[in-house]
């Protein structure tokens, strides 16, 4: 499974229409990937979560919209489940390839913006970060038992 959290500024996300800024309602969101470079649009969906396509679906529908204190945009969390993808042959596990060589974008749609209003490369942290991420939790882990 992969977990996607990403947070937007700008659009609509609840159906209200912001003052001042027409058709800036989302209508869509998904992950596109591919062989080709992230900054070509050619890579077909591979997997939907608000909006259609929405694969989002095995076991259940896991997206968690949280709505911006502030007015237009929000928190958008999520998990990528195996089996999950757009069409016949479509999953996780075939997309690996191409979000760990960057060829992967997450796009969000609004009425105004059809062919998507933002758009933003995944980003896989690198093998040190998730070491030294590791190596902090366990050192939190021996420091609780020490004290507790």
């Amino acid at each position: 499974m992969m977990t996607m959290t990403a947070t937007i500024t700008g659009i609509d996300i609840d159906g209200t229409q912001t003052p001042g800024i027409a058709n800036d309602n989302l209508v869509a969101a998904h992950i596109h990937a591919g062989p080709n470079d992230p900054n070509v649009t050619t890579n077909p969906v591979r997997w939907g979560f608000f909006g259609s396509p929405d694969n989002d679906v095995a076991p259940t529908d896991q997206l968690v919209i949280t709505p911006a204190a502030s007015g237009a945009g929000g928190t958008f969390t999520s998990i990528w489940d195996a089996a999950e993808g757009n069409g016949a042959g479509i999953n996780l596990a075939n997309q690996i390839p191409f979000i760990l060589a960057g060829n992967a974008y997450i796009n969000f749609h609004t009425m105004q913006f059809t062919g998507g209003e933002i758009r933003g490369t995944l980003v896989v942290p690198a093998p040190g970060t998730i070491a030294l991420l590791g190596l902090g939790l366990f050192a939190l882990i021996g420091l609780r038992r020490k004290f507790a």
